[in-house]
């Protein structure tokens, strides 16, 4: 029988311990990655999801002729209007919540190419309708998303 040498003899039982410890770090290091993409991904759908709900809703909106949406806004002044979303559900199958609100501006030009927005105290005599859609989900549960706002504006044509 012939005698090996050091290199022919393997590894040891320490160096073994060693190289799987090491593996187990570059392991779990990369467990967490996929953990946090994962989170990530489903953070991009619920906000790609309440953007298309918010927008969805906006455009109904300003498709509306201007007088229909100024007699909502004269009946319903400072108000938001609540809308439950049942059926768009993401991720873990959240249900949505979804409020409006109108407002009657008028805009004034000030100067030579300025214009002011104000506030109306008498209802009816703005040309100008800020829509606000809000978007979020019902229960939380803790998390730190909370939905989102977009904002546009409908016009009655610039009346000085």
């Amino acid at each position: 029988m012939a005698v090996l040498n050091r290199r022919q003899r393997g590894m040891t039982l320490i160096e073994l311990l060693v190289a799987m410890a090491i593996l187990a770090v570059v392991m779990l290091s990369i467990i967490g990655l996929f953990t946090q993409s994962i989170s990530m991904n489903i953070s991009g759908q619920n906000y790609m999801s309440a953007n298309n709900m918010a927008r969805q809703r906006l455009e109904e909106l300003i498709a509306l002729p201007y007088q229909t949406l100024r007699g909502q806004v004269t009946a319903q002044e400072g108000t938001w209007f609540h809308e439950d979303i049942g059926p768009y559900t993401v991720g873990l199958g959240t249900p949505w919540s979804r409020d409006v609100h109108l407002r009657e501006l008028r805009l004034q030009k000030t100067g030579d190419a300025t214009a002011q927005m104000t506030t109306l105290t008498n209802p009816g005599m703005g040309n100008l309708i800020e829509i606000t859609v809000r978007v979020s989900p019902v229960s939380v549960l803790g998390m730190g998303w909370h939905g989102l706002e977009v904002v546009a504006y409908k016009v009655d044509g610039l009346r000085y």
